[in-house]
């Protein structure tokens, strides 16, 4: 969708646009700001069985469901690989707190405590993204399952 289709359906002028923003990427980096400013992952004090809690609910069928109230970064993953690097450094503060909630998980002493935490964040995205991107509610289902044993694998 362009600028002006965009600002048409705001009942805006494409002017307005260029007031606020250089252009559609500087628009999507703040939007990728607000998101992790309201909601950064792995704000505030993180339970003790953050991985079970990633599990039971992130890889649920309901998160899945929900995509307009889900996961920000399972919604723009596939976006802003192809953004610019103001709109990808945001989204990387994101998924750094995604990974910071998840390594918390992980004892501290654990040499591979890093690697597993990324692995946690790549398994738990990728799971829900797979999951709803399939038509097949059976399959997606399994995708989902398989991402749940992956991550008791990584425990």
């Amino acid at each position: 969708m362009g600028i002006d289709a965009i600002m048409a359906d705001a009942g805006l002028t494409r002017g307005g646009f260029y007031h606020h923003f250089k252009n559609k990427d500087d628009l999507l980096a703040a939007v990728v700001k607000a998101e992790f400013a309201d909601t950064p992952p792995g704000a505030g004090v993180v339970p003790p069985d953050a991985l079970a809690m990633i599990s039971e609910n992130y890889l649920a069928a309901e998160h899945r469901d929900d995509v307009a109230g889900g996961c920000f970064m399972c919604a723009m993953a596939a976006e802003l690989s192809r953004a610019d690097t103001a709109s990808r450094a945001a989204f990387t503060e994101m998924a750094q707190g995604f990974v910071e909630m998840a390594a918390s998980a992980i004892p501290e002493d654990d040499p591979e405590r890093r690697r597993k935490a990324l692995a946690i964040l790549a398994q738990s995205v990728g799971s829900v993204i797979m999951a709803r991107a399939v038509a097949d509610e059976e399959m997606s289902d399994a995708i989902l399952a398989a991402g749940r044993e992956a991550l008791a694998r990584l425990a």
